[in-house]
C-alpha cells in the first residue's frame, strides 16, 4: 500500500503498477523494473545501495523492519 501511495510510473507502461503487479515482483514472477528501486528503497527507509548490500548489519536491518 506505501509503494501504491507513492504513485510511482513505471516508464514502461507509463503507470502506476497494480496491487498483483507488486505481488508478482514479491515472488519473482515478474523482474523489477529498475525504475521502482528509489519507490521501494523511501518505502522501506533505507538508501538504494543498501536494497543491494549483503552484509549481516544490513540483513538484520531489514529484518527488523519486516518484523514491524
Amino acid at each position: 500500500q506505501k509503494l501504491i501511495s507513492l504513485q510511482p510510473n513505471v516508464n514502461r507502461i507509463s503507470e502506476t503498477p497494480t496491487i498483483s503487479t507488486i505481488y508478482g515482483y514479491l515472488n519473482g514472477r515478474i523482474s523489477i523494473p529498475i525504475d521502482l528501486i528509489p519507490y521501494i528503497a523511501e518505502v522501506l527507509d533505507v538508501t538504494e545501495q543498501e536494497i543491494f548490500d549483503i552484509s549481516s548489519k544490513t540483513r538484520k536491518r531489514c529484518f527488523r523492519y519486516f518484523l514491524q
